[in-house]
């Protein structure tokens, strides 16, 4: 269910599209998503990182092993 309720927010679906091609800087991840704020963009990238779908590295965010699935 929790998943569910993540996965029906406004962006996630997109967040997880765009970091599907691989690892992405904040700025270039925002850009891509169009008209996401960076607000917004900050807020989905902390839930999903709690949600262990996505980490932070040096090359940017990507997804984890548990995203990609």
């Amino acid at each position: 269910m929790a998943a569910l309720d993540l996965a029906g927010r406004r962006w996630v679906l997109r967040i997880l599209w765009e970091l599907k091609s691989g690892p992405c800087k904040f700025v270039e991840l925002q850009e891509r998503c169009g008209s996401l704020s960076p607000t917004l963009l900050s807020s989905r990238l902390r839930e999903l990182s709690a949600a262990l779908l996505v980490q932070k590295e040096e090359q940017g965010y990507q997804l984890t092993a548990i995203g990609q699935d």
